[in-house]
């Protein structure tokens, strides 16, 4: 699978899991970034490398996440447990 079709499919598994994000756009480095801009700030870096980033903000601090593709359903946890939402 390229990573255009990686980034496709992690955008459908988000959607599907009622995590829509506000904006998608191409970062300066190639990774897709999915912004949530909702209550819940928080944001999905996707790197070529297979690398996700996941940011997201509670009160004044953010919580940093480093992980893998692979980990889409703790992706899915952190989002879900922060209350991510549109």
């Amino acid at each position: 699978m390229s990573f255009d079709e990686s980034v496709n499919y992690f955008g459908e598994l988000l959607t599907k899991n009622g995590l829509i994000p506000s904006r998608k756009s191409l970062t300066g480095d190639d990774s897709w970034l999915f912004e949530f801009l909702g209550e819940k700030k928080a944001c999905v870096d996707v790197y070529p490398s297979g690398v996700v980033a996941v940011i997201i903000r509670k009160g004044d601090v953010d919580e940093f996440y480093e992980l893998d593709m692979h980990d889409s359903r703790l992706i899915l946890s952190l989002l879900k447990d922060a209350g991510v939402s549109i």
